[in-house]
């Protein structure tokens, strides 16, 4: 089971809407500490034990701000991921962007992030965002998959390349990484071998605007090789 990790910053002033309790119990021990300090009937194990239970009472409503804090943080991402669905891509950027203040290690407020960022089309951004999810999660084949569309559109073809290979060995239901792959190695000016994923790609695919797309490629670089031929 993984540790939750939080923004300490952000604990900070949400703690600060219970300030009132802490105060109160402060003055509380300030004037139970003159009372026995004053008294002929101080003992110094009452004054520990009194402190000790304030200290306790703190402890107890920190434990359940932190526990408020989980709470909101799974609001924000949930009302950050509903508005990336429906589109609204700025503004999902903005309340993943609050999660992350929260929880900065989480996998799918920095996966959602990487996720909006490339629909944005800030893929520098993006890239970041991808890296720090597979740090986080390294046997991750999604955030693999959209590092590797993001290295792609960055015109990244090595890395890309690595990023697909990858994808395809941690795993192969993510066909549409042939396809990228073709679109590399075809970048690269081999022609044959980018045929081989093409093929690969089409064995699985099931959409048919992209099997078109995909044979219409095959057909011109089929004219390409036997025109050189």
């Amino acid at each position: 089971m993984s540790k939750e990790h939080f923004n300490f910053k952000s604990i900070g002033l949400f703690l600060l809407s219970r300030q009132t309790f802490i105060f109160i119990a402060l003055i509380g021990l300030m004037f139970v500490s003159i009372g026995f300090f004053s008294s002929k009937i101080f003992s110094l194990p009452i004054f520990i034990m009194v402190f000790t239970v304030i200290v306790f009472l703190l402890g107890l409503n920190i434990a359940d701000r932190i526990k408020d804090l989980k709470t909101y943080h799974i609001l924000i991402l949930k009302n950050a991921q509903k508005l990336h669905n429906d589109g609204h891509y700025k503004k999902a950027l903005h309340h993943y962007h609050k999660a992350m203040a929260i929880k900065p290690d989480h996998f799918d407020t920095l996966f959602g992030l990487g996720m909006v960022l490339k629909e944005l089309v800030k893929l520098s951004e993006a890239e970041e965002y991808f890296l720090k999810t597979l740090n986080v999660k390294s046997d991750s084949a999604h955030a693999m998959f959209h590092l590797g569309i993001t290295y792609y559109k960055l015109e990244k073809n090595q890395l890309a390349e690595k990023a697909f290979r990858k994808v395809l060995e941690m795993d192969p239901k993510l066909y549409a990484s042939n396809y990228y792959l073709g679109e590399i190695i075809r970048r690269t000016g081999y022609l044959k071998e980018a045929v081989g994923y093409y093929r690969k790609y089409l064995e699985f695919c099931t959409n048919e605007k992209e099997i078109a797309k995909v044979q219409k490629i095959l057909k011109e670089i089929d004219s390409e090789t036997t025109k050189d031929g």
